[in-house]
């Protein structure tokens, strides 16, 4: 069968009798239940330090209580105390810092540091005890040592503790302090004194965090965050929850935890963080992971304030501060920012493809860069904005469509030949590649006006796109002279490969 009978067979197939006699693409049905733009959360991250460039590694990060005044949110403690004050030089490293209604109270092994008038006042605990952290309750900060929990309401109100099992994390909740160990949790009433109302061992080793009162994946009245898994509690016993099954939970290493607005929450890890959320397909797991959203994937501490519906959250980790922030928005609204960095940092004279930085983070240095998939790329931004275009009749979108649609249909007709398509072009006026005068990266040969290098090694993927795309574009989106010169270029381009097997 001739090659273009072959083509026309296939295309029928999908095409219906008009009553002259003519053929129309199929178009399928609309929807029954088409998709409805609704706003969703949205996350946006922050990996520089924000608040204070250039503090560095950073031990805890702390919201202020309402009503202490002086600190600014968030409040960051590094090793060595805090942006404006430090620790004696021959102190250790801090291990933990807590806000309570009086004040700040930082720790390190063998002593407290309270903030006051502007300084920090140590006081040493008894020789012996090593403490591991601290916890803000709502009037005091609770002490986490090998010997017990201890806890101080300020500098002349400290309570060791003696001869206990070590506590490594703990966490008030109204009139309840929950405390958590080695191989147990138990809850008492505040602030700790007397017998605990009861005790368990949720079966996940050392407790690094406590979150109370949790609604995702499912009501919970705790959830023990521990250095062998992830457990819930209801009614002081130990239940089973799906996905906080082993292989489930997605980090380990976990070093605290707090509520997040949504009544799930968010845990930090030695690798990263994450969170539990509901975005209207389930309870799913969340990352948080380094480069896009922290600075360095030792995360130390994270704080949200549960009361701000989709507050920001803040970790602190070994290289500074992660903000993450968020907002409702459509997917439409989403959109905007990635037609506008690709149309600022990918177009390469109509074609969409890398952007590398020549300072990393600086926006400012970026250079359009070719790869082995411009045209694959330019065809999806040409089909992606042809839909666009037709649904919004926005002609912002018309205008990427047409320009990107001409740079698709030269990477044909620059290649010198009757029907092979290059893999990538680069103008050589105004190139600003690292191989401007002789790219090495695979064949590259110079069109026929000398105005451009040409890629020729090109595969098979780059004419399955380049198909796609035209199709649609063809259907949808071009006027009567685009149409023709796709025509011509479906028509070049299959009948070479047929010719040529």
């Amino acid at each position: 069968m001739h090659w273009r009978l072959a083509i026309l067979a296939l295309f029928l197939i999908g095409c219906s009798e008009t009553s002259d006699g003519g053929f129309e693409p199929y178009m399928p049905p609309p929807a029954e239940s088409p998709y409805v733009d609704v706003p969703y959360l949205q996350e946006f991250n922050h990996t520089s330090n924000e608040v204070e460039p250039g503090i560095g590694a950073l031990v805890s990060v702390l919201i202020p209580p309402a009503g202490l005044t002086g600190f600014e949110t968030p409040t960051q403690t590094t090793p060595r105390g805090l942006v404006t004050v430090e620790i004696d030089t021959a102190d250790p490293d801090l291990v933990g810092a807590a806000f309570y209604s009086g004040g700040l109270v930082l720790a390190g092994p063998s002593s407290l540091y309270f903030y006051e008038a502007g300084s920090l006042n140590p006081v040493a605990a008894p020789a012996g005890l090593v403490i591991t952290g601290l916890q803000g309750g709502a009037d005091r900060v609770y002490l986490l040592t090998d010997q017990g929990l201890g806890r101080t309401e300020g500098s002349t109100a400290i309570t060791w503790p003696t001869g206990g099992a070590p506590v490594t994390t703990a966490l008030e909740e109204g009139s309840t302090l929950f405390i958590g160990g080695a191989d147990f949790v138990s809850a008492y009433p505040v602030p700790g004194d007397g017998a605990a109302d009861w005790t368990l061992d949720p079966g996940v080793g050392a407790a690094a965090g406590l979150v109370a009162n949790v609604t995702l994946p499912r009501q919970l009245d705790l959830v023990v965050v521990g250095q062998d898994g992830v457990a819930g509690i209801s009614e002081q016993n130990t239940v089973t929850v799906d996905e906080f099954a082993a292989g489930r939970v997605p980090l380990d290493r976990p070093a605290a935890a707090a509520r997040a607005s949504d009544g799930g929450f968010i845990v930090a890890t030695a690798g990263g963080a994450y969170r539990i959320m509901e975005r209207g397909i389930g309870p799913e797991w969340r990352v948080y992971n380094q480069e896009r959203w922290l600075p360095h994937e030792d995360v130390r501490a994270v704080v949200t304030d549960p009361a701000v519906t989709d507050g920001p959250i803040y970790f602190a980790t070994a290289g500074g501060l992660a903000t993450v922030t968020a907002e409702r928005m459509t997917l439409e609204e989403k959109l905007e920012a990635f037609v506008e960095r690709v149309v600022l940092r990918h177009d390469r004279d109509g074609a969409v493809a890398a952007s590398r930085l020549s300072v990393k983070g600086d926006l400012s240095t970026n250079i359009p860069w070719d790869s082995d998939n411009d045209g694959g790329w330019t065809c999806y931004w040409v089909l992606s904005e042809c839909f666009r275009y037709r649904v919004t009749g926005d002609m912002e979108a018309k205008a990427h469509f047409d320009k990107s649609l001409e740079r698709m249909l030269s990477f044909q007709t620059l290649t010198g030949t009757e029907h092979f398509l290059a893999r990538a072009v680069i103008r050589k006026d105004g190139c600003r590649l690292d191989d401007c005068d002789d790219p090495d990266d695979g064949e590259w040969f110079t069109s026929p006006d000398g105005e451009w290098w040409v890629k020729g090694d090109t595969s098979n993927y780059e004419v399955t796109s380049r198909m796609l795309m035209m199709a649609h574009a063809y259907d949808l989106c071009a006027d009567e002279e685009q149409r023709e010169s796709i025509r011509a270029q479906v028509d070049a381009v299959m009948g070479g490969m047929v010719y040529n097997g």
